[in-house]
């Protein structure tokens, strides 16, 4: 068995990066809606809709999926 490696919770750079860029694309038009999951220190997560997310749920659970996918690859991929 491998070790897996344990998220901080400190402040992200990389994080705050892509919200400003996506306040960006928000504020210009080309971002209609969000479908998130937010992380917060001590385990602790907030999730919701925005927008087109949650005026069009079908859409935003086939985003979800492929969301879903792309993190199951990448928590395989830490476990190889």
């Amino acid at each position: 068995m491998q070790n897996v490696k344990v998220v901080s919770f400190g402040a992200s750079s990389e994080t705050v990066r892509m919200l400003s860029g996506m306040l960006a694309e928000a504020k210009a038009g080309r971002l209609v809606g969000l479908a998130y999951v937010s992380m917060l220190p001590c385990g602790r997560w907030e999730m919701g809709t925005c927008g087109v997310a949650a005026k069009e749920p079908v859409m935003a659970l086939g985003a979800l999926q492929c969301l879903k996918a792309e993190l199951i690859e990448d928590a395989l991929n830490l476990v190889e």
